[in-house]
């Protein structure tokens, strides 16, 4: 494709009226929008948890609880013949006693009625489950409340379903409905309706995956696939920004004496931690291995869920690589010997998972996010720093 042929295609795009609804929609002011919640589960568990609960100043009271619990409980035959958990209890009952807790055991959400029932909900926007997760969840429900009825809830766009058949799976369609007729029926102060209705408009924009913003948004791409390939092809994804942000946190640490760049591996420098140098240089140099020609090393490592930060002896004279091996594993369980002839990834940390990237991806976050990788690299150089230095001196006196 010429470059003329680009800008027609991109012209196209821009001026198409499918474009144009989505981009009006795109500018109309919506407070979540605002509060960057775009795909962050914790923000959506957050706002669900508030509303939820009968004791926050949202003038709702049960309301919301209320219909929230008999319209999932009446979609299931589960609870049918539940003693507390069923339609008709949940409509009878006073649920002012009911508490919301956020990130309790784990859990997203979780309500609970003391002595009665305890509903857990797993929430689930963008990310995946991790292997057992649900299954372990249900195992710490089952013992840490053992004589309360319980309900499991798995919440995503689409209404997934659960790897765990115990839970009941939900969609933010269904919140959706939840919110909408709540707002046509329910007396609520202006403010808190506004709320809802702004909450109702985000998910049609950016969450539910049937909505009428979802069929426009396929429709652009089915019309403008070219101009959109084109674009995206452009656009950071979100590696390519943690790895901005891994070099320039490196730049910012190197410029104040931290650390030390060594060649590049998976795109960003490794490096070592200059106070091994003051020490004694001699230990640390001398591999043939980088440019630098330094014994011990921080590599990076890319997974498909996370970027680690590795510490790795390189290939040092054998009875020195030995000796520094057995000495940091004798430190701790963050030294495990990996049980490499010539290089060993002795510790093996996660510094982020590439599925929380995305609520960096703002550019307005940038810089937050460039001063948290700064301090988890500091963290973890400050954690072996004085094993190694230990070892160094020890060495030294021999």
């Amino acid at each position: 494709m010429s470059d003329m042929d680009k800008v027609e295609r991109l012209t196209e795009l821009l001026d198409s009226p499918e474009y144009q609804e989505i981009t009006t929609r795109e500018a109309q002011f919506n407070i979540f929008d605002a509060l960057g919640t775009r795909r962050q589960e914790l923000r959506h568990s957050d706002f669900l948890a508030y509303l939820l609960d009968p004791t926050k100043p949202h003038g709702l009271q049960d309301r919301f609880l209320r219909k929230f619990l008999t319209s999932t409980l009446s979609s299931s035959n589960r609870h049918t013949f539940s003693k507390h958990l069923n339609p008709v209890n949940i409509r009878l009952d006073s649920l002012d006693r009911v508490r919301v807790f956020r990130e309790k055991h784990r859990y997203d959400l979780m309500l609970h009625f003391p002595n009665k029932w305890l509903v857990i909900i797993e929430n689930k926007v963008g990310a995946q489950l991790s292997e057992n997760q649900l299954e372990n969840y249900r195992a710490s429900a089952e013992s840490n409340y053992p004589r309360l009825e319980k309900s499991y809830l798995y919440l995503t766009p689409a209404g997934d379903e659960p790897t765990d058949d115990v839970w009941q799976s939900i969609s933010y369609r269904e919140i959706y409905n939840l919110i909408d007729g709540f707002i046509k029926v329910e007396p609520a102060q202006e403010r808190i309706l506004n709320a809802l209705h702004d909450y109702n408009n985000y998910l049609e924009t950016h969450v539910l995956e049937d909505s009428k913003v979802a069929d426009l948004c396929r429709k652009i791409y089915r019309e403008h696939r070219d101009a959109i390939d084109l674009i995206m092809s452009h656009a950071d994804s979100p590696r390519d920004l943690l790895k901005q942000a891994v070099i320039s946190s490196l730049q910012k640490l190197e410029s104040e004496g931290f650390v030390k760049s060594d060649n590049l591996h998976n795109g960003i420098p490794r490096f070592s931690d200059t106070r091994w140098e003051q020490a004694v240089p001699k230990i640390t140099d001398g591999a043939n291995w980088t440019s630098s020609r330094k014994g011990i090393l921080y590599e990076w490592i890319f997974t498909s869920s996370e970027l680690r930060l590795d510490l790795v002896v390189g290939p040092l004279e054998r009875e020195l690589r030995d000796e520094l091996i057995t000495f940091l594993c004798s430190r701790g369980s963050n030294y495990k010997d990996s049980g490499g002839k010539q290089y060993n990834h002795i510790v093996k940390l996660p510094l982020v998972a590439l599925d929380d990237i995305e609520q960096w991806m703002d550019e307005s976050d940038t810089q937050e996010f460039k001063k948290t990788i700064e301090e988890k690299i500091k963290d973890v150089i400050d954690s072996h720093c004085a094993d190694i230095q230990d070892f160094i001196e020890a060495h030294c006196s021999k």
